[in-house]
Formats: C-alpha cells, sequence, structure tokens
C-alpha cells in the first residue's frame, strides 16, 4: 500500500540531472544527482500545487503558464520566461542522446526588414501628474465637487456642522457671530470643508434674501481666511458662488428699496481676496474671473445691476485690471448724457473698492453695512458725504450706480488721456480715486 503511495508521484530521473548539469559545464556523481534529483521533484511538486490554487481562484479548469509563473514569484523564485505563447512550442529530439529541446526558427532579416506590416512601437515614456490636497483625509475626487451624503462624518463633527449651520441662519446675530468666529479660526474642521462649500453655493436658492445672502458670504469669508484649511479644489466653488452674488441679477434687486449695492461690493472685495490669497493654487483663475467680467461689461442686453458688478469687481482687482474697462467705456455713453461735471465734483470722490481690512461703512441713513467686507468709512474720504444743497446731491445720490458709473468712466478717460483743462479740485478726485 506505501508502495503504490510512493509511486503516484512523477519523478524525474537521474540521468535528467546529470544532462542538464552537463550542459552547463558540470559534471556529478551518481549520489548527487540522486539527491538533486529528490529534491527538484519535491519543488516542482509545491509550485504545481501552489499553481493549482491560482488557476482554482481564477475559476479555471486548465493551467497556464502564467498560474505557475505566479506560484514561482510567491516562493521568491525568478519566473520562467518565453513560455506564455497560445501556440504549442515543437521540440526535436536529439541524434546524440535522448534529449528534446525547442525549435529555434530561422528568421529572414531582409523579408522582416523590408514587411510592410510594420509592428507598432511603444508609446514613449511619459509622466503623468495628479495634485490631490489632503483636507482631513486622502482626498481624490475632482476639483469642485461636492459631498453627497454626511454617513463618513464622525457624530462630533456632524453635530458641530449642524449648529453652526443653525447658527449662521438663525435669527441671534450673537450667536451668528460667535459660530463665523470659530469657523475663522477652528483647525480642526477640515472635514467639513466640502459640506461648508455647498452651503455657500446655496446663494443660487436665497438670490430673494439679502439677509441670507449676506450670511452666506460672511461664511465664505470666514472659511478663505482660516489659516488651518487649504481651499485648493474647492476655490472654483467658492469663486463661482461670489460671481454670482457680483454679477447676476439677484431677484431682491428688483425692490428699489433693497440694498444690494452693497452686497455687490462686498463680494468683490470677498472675490479680490479670495483672487489675491489662494489663485495660485487653482490654474486659469485668472483668466476665468476676467473673462467673466469683460463678458458682461460688455454686454449691453445686461441690466444696470450686472454692468454695476462688473464695474466693481474690476475695481477690486486693482487698478491694471480695471485698464480692461477701457474698450467698453462707450456702452455707457448713453449715462453721461445730461451730466454736470460740478455736481460730481461736489458730490465726492468715488466710492472706494480695493481690498482692505473689514472696516464697517457708513450707507445712507446712518446704518451701517451688514456685509462686513466694505471699503474705507467716510472719515477717510476727502470730501464729507453730506447733502449739497445747491446741486441736489444727497448721499443716495452718491450711493447710485449711475453715478457711480459715470464718474468711473470719467475717470477712465481721464487717465487715458489729459486733465490739465479740469479744475484742481476734480483733479485731486480722480488723481486720487485712481492711486487707491
Amino acid at each position: 500500500m506505501s508502495e503504490r503511495e510512493e509511486r503516484r508521484f512523477v519523478e524525474i530521473p537521474r540521468e535528467s540531472v546529470r544532462l542538464m548539469a552537463e550542459s552547463t559545464g558540470l559534471e556529478l556523481s551518481d549520489e548527487v544527482a540522486a539527491l538533486l534529483a529528490e529534491d527538484v521533484c519535491y519543488r516542482l511538486r509545491e509550485a504545481t500545487q501552489n499553481s493549482s490554487q491560482f488557476m482554482k481562484h481564477t475559476k479555471r479548469r486548465k493551467l497556464t503558464v502564467e498560474d505557475f509563473n505566479r506560484a514561482l514569484r510567491w516562493s521568491s523564485v525568478e519566473a520562467v520566461c518565453g513560455y506564455g505563447s497560445q501556440e504549442a512550442l515543437p521540440l526535436r529530439l536529439a541524434r546524440e542522446g535522448e534529449l528534446y529541446f525547442p525549435e529555434d526558427r530561422e528568421v529572414n532579416l531582409v523579408e522582416l526588414a523590408l514587411a510592410t506590416n510594420i509592428p507598432k512601437g511603444c508609446a514613449e515614456t511619459a509622466v503623468r501628474v495628479h495634485v490631490s490636497y489632503l483636507d482631513g483625509k486622502g482626498n481624490l475626487a475632482p476639483q469642485g465637487s461636492v459631498p453627497s451624503a454626511v454617513s463618513s462624518l464622525t457624530d462630533d463633527l456632524l453635530k458641530y456642522y449642524q449648529q453652526v449651520t443653525r447658527a449662521v441662519l438663525g435669527d441671534d446675530p450673537q450667536l451668528m457671530k460667535i459660530a463665523l468666529q470659530d469657523l475663522q479660526t477652528n483647525s480642526k474642521i477640515a472635514a467639513l470643508l466640502p459640506y461648508f462649500v455647498y452651503v455657500v453655493s446655496g446663494v443660487k436658492s436665497v438670490s430673494h434674501d439679502l439677509e441670507q445672502l449676506h450670511r452666506l458670504l460672511q461664511v465664505a469669508r470666514s472659511l478663505v481666511r482660516n489659516p488651518h484649511l487649504c481651499l485648493g479644489p474647492y476655490v472654483r466653488s467658492l469663486v463661482g458662488s461670489v460671481l454670482y452674488c457680483v454679477l447676476e441679477p439677484l431677484a431682491a434687486s428688483i425692490n428699489p428699496l433693497n440694498d444690494h449695492w452693497t452686497l455687490r461690493d462686498g463680494a468683490a472685495l470677498l472675490l479680490s481676496h479670495i483672487f489675491w490669497t489662494h489663485g495660485d493654487l487653482v490654474s486659469g483663475l485668472y483668466q476665468q474671473i476676467l473673462l467673466s467680467l469683460q463678458k458682461v461689461l460688455a454686454d449691453p442686453v445686461r441690466p444696470l445691476c450686472s454692468h454695476y458688478g462688473a464695474v466693481v469687481g474690476l475695481h477690486a482687482l486693482g487698478w491694471k485690471v480695471r485698464t480692461l474697462a477701457f474698450p467698453h467705456r462707450q456702452s455707457h455713453k448713453s449715462s453721461l448724457v445730461g451730466w454736470d461735471a460740478g455736481a460730481a465734483v461736489r458730490a465726492g470722490p468715488v466710492p472706494s473698492c480695493c481690498p482692505s481690512e473689514s472696516v464697517n461703512r457708513v450707507r445712507p441713513g446712518g446704518r451701517r453695512s451688514r456685509s462686513g467686507f466694505s471699503g474705507r468709512s467716510s472719515a477717510s474720504q476727502p470730501f464729507p458725504r453730506r447733502k449739497d444743497e445747491s446741486s441736489g446731491v444727497t448721499d443716495s445720490t452718491r450711493h447710485s450706480p449711475a453715478w457711480w458709473l459715470r464718474l468711473y468712466n470719467l475717470s477712465l478717460v481721464l487717465q487715458q488721456n489729459s486733465i490739465q483743462a479740469l479744475p484742481s479740485s476734480f483733479k485731486s478726485v480722480v488723481t486720487s480715486s485712481a492711486r487707491k
């Protein structure tokens, strides 16, 4: 019974081992050849058993060369190369002895060189670069993507997210101020960044409510000013939401009593802050912003509020960017008809929209801006904001977009041409607004 079990396995004869050794220039004795034959048989059975496991895992019944090579790699042995062809390998018998060897087919190099079916060469070696910004965990999602669910958040983060959103969109201004301050300084909310960006993108659904728009812009401002957050993949989404508040004709702008001009001022300053602090994280952001502003400024069909937002946006990005408004000044020529330059001189300078620290600006009626992004206060202006009884220019006239566009248009013309023929007081107004 034991003899039959031993004879079940195929053994490599010692003569084969001796012939293989002689082919490499070695001579083996019978005892050494017998020991090597026994060890070779054991190693082959082990490799065959492992290769059959790979075959079963792939649900096949045919053992392939790749299965055997995987078994060899599993045992830290070099794979056998040159036997992976689908065609059978022809073997020839040597006349000198009982030895089989693979037959090498002769190749005509002339025919191969003149053949028309030239094989395709391999592609050139190239390097692909993918930048992934870590926001609490590995993030391989495309830029600007928003999460689909909050199931990946912990209970503490989910509770924090709910409390902050309720505080920002609630009725308690003191609680909203605390929540915004925490968003600006908290270093442990990196995992919540895409969710807050998604909340800011809701400006399109609340365009009828100026109060909600102001609060969403405050959330975006807090996220941008947080030094512990990496806004790389979310800069485009934030810029799109801010540009919507700057350029689009909001539903709240239908009512002339709604002060949507202050909202556009604050959004323009926030856009400038994002551009100068995070513009290097996104390629093409400069061209995207300028193209959006120029497209609105060159479209005469757009309403006045959209043109006002485009001009304010260009003004906030700096004087070099504002020179792009030169080709479009003719589109505002109709607003210059019947305009009294002396009234504009007595009215005061162009409202400042240059990027600066947050200072509350006095709005008409003694109220302060809710946006928190607006420019310098009235005390820093060269001319006091008061009613001029002789010209009829009031603070409301000075804040009107038509007045702003007229004076801004004239300042562009004066920068391009000469201002020598104007009064000295008006020269100081134009030059000071240009420097700012």
